[in-house]
């Protein structure tokens, strides 16, 4: 496995993405780090996934299953119900 490998993102298009945001894919020996500006996707190598953003947006396409193996726990000033 290699270490400390940095890659620059390139956009598909203009119209995809601003050239000048920074874009890196980092690969190391224990973790894949994925980064857009103040976006990011960690994959740690002991199976954990760290998603950070502004605003995180889940668009499936059919139901959305949650099965945890603890406790599922959420924190927000105010938790809205449909």
């Amino acid at each position: 496995m290699r270490t400390s490998s940095a890659v620059t993102l390139r956009p598909v298009s203009e119209s995809v993405a601003n050239a000048s945001e920074t874009r890196r894919a980092a690969i190391s020996e224990g973790e894949i780090v994925l980064r857009s500006g103040d976006a990011s996707i960690i994959l740690k190598r002991d199976g954990s996934i760290v998603v950070k953003g502004n605003n995180v947006t889940i668009e499936p396409g059919g139901d959305i299953q949650l099965k945890a193996g603890r406790n599922v726990v959420l924190k927000e000033q105010k938790i809205l119900e449909n």
